[in-house]
């Protein structure tokens, strides 16, 4: 099913399990804001859309594939965005299951340094983990806690670094990306990474 006829240079993907709905978060290219799209899912049938949304303004956002994730405490799908300006944004909103709309959007900043492209984010109940490469840091592995509220008001905690080396950030085919991929464990509620590692290529894998 096509969702929108337009250019879509980066894409994200977030299900509201409470609603049954899915956001397709988007932006045309790295000069654009960060827009969402939503439609309802039904057995295995995605419905029409409604109206796309445009969530961030100012400065580009550009969200990557695994950068978004529906939060059930706070009823919001937050997404983690690199800024034109290279800083770390993290954006919310909820879903009105009524006409397939985002409202109460509100943003905020989980790096104010420069980041890699291919920001990772996971849910744990009442906040999200933020898995990216520090760029003001020589690249290094880091994950932060973002605690959100109904609201969305966000609480950034401090950043850990999980990798000392560099991260990959040209790895063929992903271009320009990192290579991170993040899961969450319940039962031991630490988050879980792979990444490849800048000097070797080599895959990686850490418990955090």
């Amino acid at each position: 099913k096509e969702i929108v006829n337009d250019n879509t240079a980066f894409i994200a993907l977030a299900y509201d399990s409470d609603n049954d709905r899915v956001a397709f978060v988007r932006a045309n290219n790295s000069s654009a804001d960060c827009k969402v799209l939503i439609a309802q899912v039904t057995d295995t049938t995605i419905g029409d859309p409604g109206t796309e949304v445009t969530l961030t303004s100012g400065a580009a956002s550009s969200p990557v594939r695994g950068s978004a994730v529906y939060e059930r405490s706070s009823g919001r799908v937050v997404v983690a965005c690199r800024k034109s300006t290279d800083s770390g944004e993290i954006v919310s909103f909820v879903i009105d299951p009524d006409d397939n709309s985002a409202g109460s959007a509100t943003t905020g900043t989980f790096e104010s340094g420069a980041i890699g492209v291919g920001q990772q984010i996971i849910a744990e109940y009442d906040k999200v983990h933020i898995a990216y490469a520090d760029d003001g840091d020589s690249d290094k592995g880091k994950i932060v806690d973002v605690a959100v509220t109904a609201a969305g008001a966000y609480t950034v905690g401090t950043p850990v670094e999980f990798y000392g080396s560099a991260l990959e950030q040209n790895n063929s085919p992903v271009n320009s990306a990192v290579d991170i991929g993040m899961a969450w464990d319940e039962d031991t509620k630490r988050a879980v990474i792979v990444f490849s590692d800048d000097s070797t290529l080599g895959g990686q894998s850490i418990v955090v």
